[in-house]
C-alpha cells in the first residue's frame, strides 16, 4: 500500500504508479549528478567548443578531407552520432558541452552540404527543411534542454535569413502563427509537459527573430521588414488578446472595461504598424501568467529593439513621435489603473 503522501500526489495530479516511479528515478539521478556553478558553465562550454574545433581540424588534416558534399554529409552524421553518444554516456558537464558543440557542428555541416547541392537562388527552402529535420530528429533523442532550445531556435534563424533570398516570404507568413500558437499551447495547458518548454521558449524567441528586420548583414533598421505589415499585426494582436484573457482569468480579474481598453490599445498599435511590440507584449503576458519568468524577461529585454525600430521608421516629425510615445504611456497607465480596480478579491481577503 502506498504512503499517504504518494496517494495524495496520485489523486491531485492524476499520475499513475509507473509515472510516479519514473519521476522518482529521475529525481534521484538529478540529485546524484554534480552541479556546475553558473559562472563556470560558460567557460566549460567554451573549452568544449575549442576541443570540438581542434578535433575537427585534426580529423580534416589526418584523412585529407577535400570537402566534397558526400564527405561533409559523413562528417555531419558522425558529429550528430557522437553528440548523441556523449549525451547517453552522462559523463559530466564537459562531455555534455562537448556533445552540444558537436551537435552544432553537425547542423553546420548539414547546411553546408545542402547549400552545396542546391541550385543558386533555390537554397532557402532546402536549408530551412534541413534545419527542421535536424531539430525534429534530435529533439526526442538528445533530451537536453539547451540542445533542444538551440536546435529549435536555429530553424527560425535559418528561415528568416534564407527564405527571403528565394522570394519565399510567404513561408514566413505561415511560420509566424505556428510559432505563436505552439508557444501559447505549450505553456497554457492544464497539465504542462516540461518536455515542451524548450520548444515553447524557442518559438517565443523565434517570434522575435521573425519580426526583427534581420538579414544576412545582421540587424538593420533601415531595411524594409520582410513580412507584410498587416499580417503579423493581426496574428500578434490575436495572440496578445488570448494571453491577456488567460492572465486575467488566472489572476482573478473581471473587468469588461479593461478588456475594451486592451482591445483599443491592441488595435491602435496594430494600425500604427508595430507588430513587434504586440509580439513582445504577448510573450511578456504569457510568461507572467504561466509562471515562466524567463520568457517574460526575454520579451521585456527585446522590447527596446522594437520600440526603437518603430520610432526610427515613423515618417513624421519629432513632435508627432514624442506625442505618440506619450499617448502610449497614458494608455498603459490607464489600463493598469483599470485592471487594479477590476481585480476580484480572494476569499481570504477581508
Amino acid at each position: 500500500m502506498a504512503d499517504p503522501g504518494t496517494e495524495s500526489l496520485l489523486e491531485t495530479n492524476g499520475l499513475s504508479a509507473e509515472e510516479l516511479d519514473r519521476v522518482r528515478h529521475e529525481l534521484v539521478a538529478l540529485r546524484a549528478r554534480p552541479v556546475t556553478p553558473w559562472f563556470v558553465a560558460p567557460f566549460v562550454f567554451l573549452g568544449a567548443l575549442l576541443g570540438a574545433t581542434l578535433i575537427s581540424i585534426g580529423v580534416a588534416v589526418v584523412i585529407d578531407i577535400e570537402w566534397h558534399t558526400p564527405q561533409v554529409w559523413m562528417l555531419s552524421v558522425f558529429y550528430f552520432g557522437s553528440a548523441y553518444a556523449l549525451y547517453r554516456a552522462r559523463a559530466g558537464s564537459f562531455a555534455d558541452d562537448l556533445g552540444l558543440a558537436l551537435s552544432i557542428g553537425a547542423h553546420a555541416f548539414g547546411l553546408v552540404a545542402v547549400a552545396d547541392q542546391a541550385e543558386p537562388g533555390h537554397r532557402g527552402l532546402p536549408l530551412t527543411i534541413c534545419a527542421f529535420v535536424y531539430c525534429a530528429v534530435g529533439y526526442p533523442l538528445i533530451r537536453d534542454t539547451l540542445h533542444r532550445f538551440l536546435a529549435c531556435t536555429f530553424v527560425f534563424f535559418v528561415a528568416k535569413v534564407a527564405l527571403p533570398h528565394d522570394d519565399l516570404q510567404g513561408v514566413l507568413h505561415a511560420i509566424l502563427p505556428i510559432a505563436a500558437a505552439t508557444c501559447a499551447w505549450s505553456l497554457t495547458r492544464p497539465r504542462s509537459n516540461p518536455t515542451l518548454f524548450p520548444l515553447a521558449y524557442a518559438c517565443g524567441v523565434g517570434l522575435i527573430v521573425l519580426l526583427l528586420p534581420l538579414t544576412d548583414r545582421g540587424l538593420w533598421f533601415e531595411d524594409v521588414d520582410l513580412l507584410a505589415p498587416w499580417w503579423p499585426s493581426v496574428v500578434c494582436g490575436v495572440a496578445l488578446l488570448g494571453a491577456a484573457e488567460f492572465a486575467m482569468r488566472r489572476a482573478g480579474w473581471n473587468s469588461t472595461l479593461a478588456r475594451v481598453l486592451l482591445l483599443v490599445a491592441v488595435a491602435g498599435i496594430g494600425v500604427l504598424g508595430a507588430p513587434g511590440v504586440l509580439a513582445v507584449m504577448f510573450l511578456a503576458v504569457l510568461g507572467y501568467a504561466s509562471f515562466h519568468e524567463r520568457l517574460a524577461i526575454v520579451a521585456l529585454l527585446s522590447l527596446p529593439l522594437f520600440v526603437f525600430e518603430f520610432y526610427f521608421a515613423l515618417d513624421v516629425s519629432l513632435l508627432a513621435k514624442a506625442g505618440t510615445l506619450v499617448g502610449t504611456g497614458l494608455v498603459l497607465l490607464a489600463a493598469r489603473f483599470v485592471m487594479r480596480r477590476g481585480r476580484v478579491p480572494n476569499r481570504g481577503d477581508a
